[in-house]
């Protein structure tokens, strides 16, 4: 592959689902297809794997992992569920190199049912895409899941909707906060009348997160985007919160990871100070210095475009993204595929 080609999309119709390969102006690389016999294969998240290749969850027959190489051929394939029962929604892989897969299910994934009201799902799997554990959450009515994000200790956010009346008339934006093994450490609703959910999430700070969505409050037609913020209620801290400045020196995650060919590194600042924020190749050699500069408090971004300081382009590896600020010192690992 070159440097500038890239994945595009994963698109579904009535019957497969396509995993397309192209360059950065669009022309086709390859194509492959995915299906079941006589079922409707709907492919609805898929993801970049640290090995190169491909990871896709589908509803089909019944919920599906699949697991290709870097050309789309494919692995391994792991079906779970019952007929009818189960819709992934989101796939991602973890830092132990195996896989989350959130979505919806009627019943459970032990006892699948489709007459049992619609909770939301989530699994856990190793490498091989064999069930660690899975998780359910709601109650009596129909939910929905729609966004999920690892977060920096390993653990889960999730958001969709709660179904309050159990009849879909009022739905509240639900955000529900799990441990690295799905169990719940939290959860909070917003909205009590007309139709509010969320979609997609972003962690802002330790114990602070942002929710996309949309919202009805009247239950009409008529949708309006929005954007919510949330603090960790189970949190106890004495220290005045100052709307806008983060409470505490953090460097997040980069988001992709793995990348091709750039990525963001998200990293807060409660105070003003001299920020050095450094990319460092795995033999501990400085590949680029992204900033060197006094900022001030706030929420800051930095985008690496997978070069040198020379401008070079850099080899397929693993990198390291350092921080310094004040007395904070911080290092993440980053994965660069091309």
């Amino acid at each position: 592959w070159l440097y500038h080609e890239r994945l595009v999309g994963l698109f579904a119709d009535s019957s497969d689902f396509w995993l397309v390969r192209t360059k950065a102006d669009g022309d086709t690389l390859w194509t492959r297809t995915f299906g079941e016999p006589d079922s409707n294969n709907i492919c609805q998240s898929g993801q970049l794997t640290f090995d190169g290749g491909y990871i896709m969850a589908a509803s089909g027959e019944v919920m599906w992992l699949i697991k290709t190489n870097a050309d789309g051929d494919t692995l391994w394939t792991r079906r779970t569920g019952g007929p009818g029962t189960s819709e992934p929604v989101h796939v991602v892989q973890t830092a132990d190199s195996g896989y989350a897969i959130f979505g919806n299910i009627f019943g459970t994934l032990a006892a699948p049912d489709t007459t049992a009201p619609r909770n939301w799902l989530l699994i856990k799997t190793d490498s091989l895409g064999s069930l660690k554990w899975s998780r359910t959450y709601g109650g009596d009515g129909d939910e929905q899941s729609l966004g999920m994000l690892l977060t920096d200790d390993g653990g889960f956010l999730l958001t969709g909707w709660l179904d309050l009346t159990d009849t879909v008339d009022v739905v509240a934006l639900w955000l529900v906060r799990t441990d690295s093994i799905g169990d719940t450490l939290w959860t909070t609703t917003v909205g009590d009348s007309g139709l509010s959910l969320g979609i997609d999430l972003l962690e802002l700070a330790e114990g602070e997160y942002a929710v996309t969505g949309v919202t009805s409050p009247t239950g009409e037609d008529s949708f309006s985007g929005w954007l919510v913020r949330f603090g960790d209620p189970t949190a106890q801290s004495t220290t005045p919160v100052v709307a806008g400045v983060p409470k505490a020196f953090a460097l997040h995650a980069n988001y992709p990871n793995p990348f091709n060919p750039s990525t963001t590194i998200g990293f807060d600042l409660p105070v003003a100070a001299v920020v050095t924020l450094t990319v460092y190749d795995i033999l501990g050699r400085e590949v680029v210095r992204l900033e060197n500069r006094q900022m001030g408090a706030g929420y800051h971004q930095a985008t690496w475009n997978g070069r040198a300081n020379d401008g070079r382009e850099v080899p397929t590896g693993i990198y390291f993204a350092r921080i310094t600020a004040a007395e904070y010192r911080q290092t993440i690992k980053m994965l660069l595929l091309k």
